[in-house]
């Protein structure tokens, strides 16, 4: 059988009609571009058998996995074959990986009845430890696609690891040691998430605990091979969690379940529960709670360096319903709420009293907000007042 091969690689040639591709596709243009475009296949059923499909390609490997593979020693390459045993000339007209961490190049010529043609893919392992699964598509000018998958493990390098899982836990590496919530809604549910690599030379059962009501962690692998990343998911049902305001929440992550030698890190999820949407009616507001807070801003004055200076805000209810305050923050962590009114009946009024932990703020000048939540509809719940001095 004659074979001419027709080669996807990594490296640059200068041979005339020669294709590169990296993450985008590339057309030959002009041919097959009236072709009837065919569903793309991404397993071709006749493989295991080893015979032609419809058309008469026959492939000869088709997925690749890389196994694993070290990161310090760079791009690895793999190849995928066919034969064009129909009774027409075939030829190559797109070649798509998946990302910019893929590439090949292939020649222009046609794929006579007989030959062979070669798609070769290089996989740069450069700062991406952990397992990978691409695809590398390929679109002949008879309209057949192909998916290809190519897969494997990176075992990273120490900078690639110090970069993308600086915290250490033991067996373990991090990404991180703080999941940001932001601000949710009250009765919301948000995720996010974490990811860890298993650092040791053995399989291990990474697990996270958390002893919160309303904070669930859940693990995509209950096993982690040596260089396997494990996902876990942080779940946050803020009507069981029940209260408003700040919230910083401590997550334990064990590097292995049956192990309490192999490690353990500490993740804090943090964030601010806010009132969820108010659903008022124009008579329902008229008569709900309203907060009316003084002085505003609160002048603390020259504040010497050492001292923490102690306030008060009063708060007036000219609403109809009974005002209750339900949390009093600022977002930097300066001020601590050391009391706050019970219900304040319509009419009547009530006292938040705090310190300004100044000892952690910068000197000058400053004007801090105070973000007040409560039941009073205006705003959605959430009203603002002020500090303001100078710190020496």
């Amino acid at each position: 059988m004659k074979a001419k091969i027709l080669t996807l690689a990594i490296l640059g040639a200068t041979a005339s009609g020669l294709f590169c591709v990296g993450a985008y596709a590339h057309t030959r243009a002009g041919i097959g571009d009236e072709k009837q475009a065919l569903p793309e296949i991404k397993t071709p059923g006749n493989l295991a058998g080893n015979l032609p499909d419809a058309l008469g390609i026959r492939w000869l490997e088709f997925d690749h996995d890389f196994g694993l593979m070290k990161e310090v020693a760079g791009p690895k390459t793999g190849r995928s074959r066919f034969v064009n045993e129909g009774t027409q000339t075939v030829s190559i007209v797109n070649v798509k990986p998946s990302c910019g961490c893929t590439n090949a190049t292939f020649t222009g010529e046609p794929i006579e009845p007989g030959d062979t043609a070669t798609i070769t893919y290089t996989y740069d392992p450069t700062g991406r430890p952990g397992k990978f699964k691409k695809t590398v598509k390929v679109t002949l000018d008879n309209g057949m696609k192909y998916s290809i998958g190519i897969s494997g493990n990176v075992l990273g390098t120490p900078e690639s690891l110090d970069a993308l899982y600086p915290i250490e836990a033991g067996a373990l590496r991090l990404n991180w040691d703080m999941v940001n919530f932001g601000d949710v809604k009250m009765g919301s549910e948000p995720a996010r998430f974490i990811s860890s690599y298993n650092l040791s030379a053995d399989t291990v059962s990474p697990v996270a605990r958390c002893e919160v009501e309303g904070m669930k962690v859940g693990r995509n692998s209950k096993k982690a091979g040596p260089g396997d990343i494990t996902t876990f998911g942080v779940y946050f049902d803020t009507k069981s969690y029940g209260k408003m305001g700040p919230f910083e929440i401590p997550i334990e992550i064990l590097a292995d379940e049956s192990d309490p030698e192999a490690g353990r890190a500490t993740v804090t999820a943090k964030g601010v529960i806010l009132p969820g949407a108010m659903r008022l009616t124009a008579e329902q507001e008229r008569k709900a709670a309203h907060a009316f807070m003084q002085p505003d801003p609160v002048d603390l004055g020259v504040i010497a360096a050492g001292r923490e200076p102690e306030f008060t805000i009063a708060v007036l209810n000219e609403g109809k319903t009974p005002l209750e305050i339900q949390s009093v923050f600022d977002r930097e962590g300066d001020v601590e709420i050391t009391s706050l009114p019970k219900a304040i009946k319509p009419g009547k009024s009530g006292k938040i009293k705090g310190k300004l932990k100044a000892g952690t703020m910068a000197t000058g000048p400053f004007r801090k907000t105070l973000t007040v939540i409560s039941n009073d509809p205006r705003g959605g719940g959430v009203q603002e007042t002020h500090l303001c001095g100078d710190k020496q």
